[in-house]
C-alpha cells in the first residue's frame, strides 16, 4: 500500500506513464477477494496481480465493481518501472453503439436506444444504464429486468409528487371476483327458477278462472259442481306450487352473499401495496 512514506517525494525520479494493456487472465485473489488480472501492455511488458483503482466506496456495504473480460484493453498507470502497475480504465470501443452528437427526439411510443455524447451510460454485453441529458433515465435489458427488494420494501413511483395509487395482486383478484360472480350467479338461477313457478302459477290460476266462469255460465248446476271439482285440483296445486316457492325463496335467502363491509376488506386484499403508482387527478 502507498503512503506519504512511499510515494515519490519531491527531487525523487517519479516517472509515471499511462500505457495500454490486453487482459489475458482473470483471477480472484482468495485473502481479500480482489479481482486481479494478468496483462501484455502495448510494449510486451507481463504484469502480474494487477489491481484495479475504482471510484466510489471501498467496503463490504459500499462498493464499486466493473466488469472484466479477457482480451478487453484496459489503461495502465505505472508510478515508477519498478512499481506495479494499476487499471485505472477501459478502452472504449463503442463496437455497435455509435454516439450521436445530436438530440434526437422520440415520444413515448418508441425505444431510445441512441447514445448522446452528453448522457452517462452504463453498458454490459447489451444490458445498459443511460442517465441521459435529454430522455431522463433509460433502462434496457436482453434479458430479465429485477427489483429485488427487502421483506418491508415498497417500489414507490410518483408523478409530479402524486403516488396513491396500487396495482392489482392479478391472482388473488380472479379468484375473490370468480368467488363473487359464482355467489350472484346462484342467486340469479334461483330468482329465474323462482320467477318461473310464479309465472306457471299464474297461468294456471288464469285458466282455471276461465274455466270456472264458464262452467258456471254454460253449464248450469251440473256444470257449477264439475267448475268447483276442477277449482279444487287446481287449489292443491297451488297449495304445492306456493309451498314449493316458500322453499326455493327460503334456500335462496340462505346463499352466500358478501355485505358491503366484507367486500370492502376483500378488494383491499387484492391490492399490491408494496408498489406504489402514480394516481391520475380526479
Amino acid at each position: 500500500m502507498k503512503t506519504d512514506r512511499n510515494r515519490p517525494q519531491k527531487g525523487d525520479r517519479s516517472r509515471p506513464t499511462i500505457t495500454v494493456a490486453t487482459i489475458v487472465e482473470i483471477s480472484i485473489r482468495e485473502f481479500d477477494n480482489m479481482v486481479t488480472c494478468e496483462v501484455v501492455d502495448a510494449l510486451g511488458n507481463f504484469h502480474k496481480n494487477v489491481e484495479t483503482i475504482m471510484q466510489g466506496g471501498g467496503t463490504p456495504t459500499s462498493f464499486t465493481s466493473s466488469p472484466y473480460t479477457v482480451g478487453q484493453e484496459v489503461y495502465l498507470i505505472q508510478m515508477s518501472h519498478n512499481e506495479l502497475p494499476y487499471i485505472i480504465g477501459s478502452v472504449f470501443k463503442s463496437s455497435a453503439i455509435v454516439p450521436s452528437l445530436d438530440t434526437e427526439f422520440s415520444n413515448a411510443a418508441q425505444d431510445r436506444n441512441v447514445v448522446g455524447v452528453r448522457d452517462y451510460v452504463i453498458s454490459n454485453r447489451g444490458n445498459m444504464l443511460n442517465l441521459s441529458d435529454s430522455y431522463g433515465a433509460i433502462i434496457s435489458a436482453n434479458r430479465d429486468i429485477r427489483l429485488q427488494l427487502g421483506q418491508n420494501g415498497i417500489l414507490r413511483i410518483s408523478k409530479d409528487g402524486l403516488c396513491d395509487d396500487y396495482p392489482l395482486r392479478g391472482a388473488a383478484f380472479i379468484t375473490k371476483l370468480h368467488d363473487y360472480l359464482e355467489e350472484m350467479r346462484a342467486i340469479q338461477d334461483s330468482v329465474k327458477a323462482m320467477v318461473s313457478q310464479i309465472e306457471a302459477t299464474q297461468n294456471l290460476e288464469s285458466a282455471a278462472a276461465t274455466a270456472f266462469y264458464t262452467a258456471c255460465a254454460d253449464g248450469g248446476p251440473a256444470g257449477l259442481v264439475a267448475a268447483a271439482q276442477a277449482a279444487k285440483l287446481v287449489y292443491n296445486g297451488q297449495v304445492a306450487a306456493h309451498t314449493q316457492l316458500a322453499a326455493d325463496n327460503t334456500a335462496m335467502q340462505a346463499l352466500p352473499i358478501r355485505d358491503a363491509d366484507v367486500a370492502g376488506r376483500e378488494s383491499v386484499e387484492t391490492l399490491c401495496t408494496s408498489i406504489r403508482l402514480p394516481k391520475t387527478p380526479e
